[in-house]
């Protein structure tokens, strides 16, 4: 398996215990995944488990290699 970054922003939603403290945040990602878009997958369900709305992506995923 390959690791991918991204990076989302995101605002918690009203069950989450950051809610009315925190505005939104950058959400970064390290995923070991097979794929990109498996990559997104597991990254989205996380943060929606946290109770965090996705707003948008703020670094597109990709492959972590020697050169990031």
């Amino acid at each position: 398996m390959t690791i991918f970054h991204v990076q989302y922003l995101a605002e918690p939603e009203p069950e989450a215990r950051e809610f009315g403290s925190s505005g939104g945040a950058c959400i970064n990602c390290w995923v070991k995944a097979s794929s990109v878009t498996e990559a997104q997958e597991i990254a989205i369900a996380a943060i929606q488990e946290s109770h965090w709305r996705v707003l948008s992506v703020e670094e597109d995923c990709l492959e972590v290699t020697e050169e990031l």
